[in-house]
């Protein structure tokens, strides 16, 4: 099995089995309104001679408006290095896990995005 770096194979079957069954946790309370439906993040990277310009943000706001006009939520499994886009965008973090080496996990409800706070405040 091929793993990540500093992951050895215990460690990575450990992770596959009690992902799911947190994740539907999680998914089952934070999403009930929408019956368990949401969008989940799965990856977002910009390239580093590129970051710290809000290209970062500005996808984030783009993916949070899709789903917005499809009625969802949305989810994120991550670490610390993303943590400060996702929480700026109005993410909050509902759960660590320790045991799996720090992951969060971190949602978006669609009430109003941070481009729409932008707005009303302009205006």
């Amino acid at each position: 099995m091929m793993g990540l770096p500093g992951m050895d194979k215990a460690f990575l079957m450990r992770f596959i089995e009690l992902r799911g069954p947190r994740l539907e946790r999680v998914y089952k309370q934070e999403f009930a309104e929408s019956d368990g439906r949401h969008w989940d993040l799965f990856s977002i990277r910009v390239d580093p001679v590129y970051q710290r310009r809000g290209i970062g943000k500005r996808l984030m706001e783009w993916g949070q408006d899709m789903a917005r006009s499809d009625g969802v939520g949305m989810a994120v499994e991550g670490t610390e290095s993303g943590s400060k886009l996702y929480a700026s965008v109005g993410f909050r973090e509902v759960e660590r896990w320790h045991d799996l080496g720090g992951i969060f996990i971190m949602v978006w409800t669609p009430e109003k995005t941070p481009r729409e706070i932008d707005a009303e405040q302009q205006s």
